[in-house]
């Protein structure tokens, strides 16, 4: 008869709850799996799983996705800071900032470079209903229109329908 453990949840925030009880930080549970556990989510899965509930402040697995503003650091920064080792890709929860302040338009410029989106988006659709976006984008060192090309490639992905913004205190001053 061979040893095992198993434990069974009834729901995935029984799961979360266990998680968070434990005594291991979220890093230490990410490093404790076994060797062979990479984390590779679906497309649908970023949006539903992570990119939503993150905006609802609602409770999530842990997961290697950091709080970084990549816009704010260098991308050989951020890679010697956050390459997990034996993965390929890296995953972070940005802020979507503006170019101008009553635009529509993102700002995407870095420290040394700026992102510039190829091709159209693509749709993420889960139960047949569109739920988000997908926006490929290339990076470039130096200064719009004249940065060099690099091999950085980055998938941008935005909900579709974004929940009304819940006020704080702070986002209700005006002078």
């Amino acid at each position: 008869m061979e040893n095992q453990l198993s434990m069974q949840f009834d729901s995935s925030n029984d799961l979360i709850h266990y998680l968070n009880s434990s005594k291991l930080s979220h890093d230490e549970y990410l490093k404790s799996l076994p060797p062979g556990f990479h984390f590779r989510p679906t497309e649908k899965e970023l949006i539903v799983d992570y990119l939503m509930k993150k905006i609802k402040n609602e409770k999530m697995y842990p997961s290697p996705i950091k709080d970084v503003d990549i816009y704010k650091f260098n991308l050989e920064n951020i890679a010697d800071v956050y390459k997990v080792e034996g993965e390929r890709e890296m995953y972070f929860f940005t802020p979507r900032d503006k170019k101008y302040k009553n635009g529509q338009r993102p700002k995407r410029t870095t420290i040394d470079g700026y992102w510039k989106p190829t091709g159209a988006d693509k749709t993420i659709l889960h139960n047949g209903e569109a739920v988000g976006c997908d926006k490929s984008l290339v990076f470039y060192k130096g200064k719009p229109p004249c940065g060099v090309k690099t091999s950085w490639l980055m998938h941008e992905f935005r909900v579709n329908n974004l929940p009304p913004r819940q006020r704080t205190h702070e986002d209700d001053m005006r002078i």
